[in-house]
């Protein structure tokens, strides 16, 4: 895959519409406060999503560089530039669900 460095916050339908063929996220895309479905777009696109690889990984790839991912790590060359959580649909269906019930707790308390 070729790195296509993207800042700001664009949306999951936006990221597939664009022919991603994998999204690597520095940060968690499911906090666990709010079922962001963003996540589960991209699974069901197909699209493999690597979530908290940190913000290093800003500093060891550029845009342009030809990158892979082996499960939950990004390799540039032969060397791992980044791990993080491989995100299946069971999984983000299970974070969202802890988000939906702590949503749910947090406005009855």
């Amino acid at each position: 895959m070729n790195i296509k460095v993207v800042r700001g916050d664009p949306t999951a339908e936006e990221l597939a519409a664009s022919g991603v063929s994998a999204v690597v996220n520095a940060a968690r895309s499911i906090s666990g406060r709010y079922p962001n479905t963003g996540p589960l777009i991209l699974a069901q696109a197909g699209i493999p999503l690597v979530d908290s690889v940190g913000p290093l990984v800003m500093r060891k790839i550029r845009e342009g560089q030809q990158a892979r991912l082996e499960g939950d790590r990004v390799i540039v060359g032969e060397q791992v530039v980044a791990v993080g959580v491989l995100r299946s649909e069971d999984t983000i269906l299970t974070a969202m669900e802890h988000a939906r019930v702590e949503l749910q707790f947090l406005g009855d308390g």
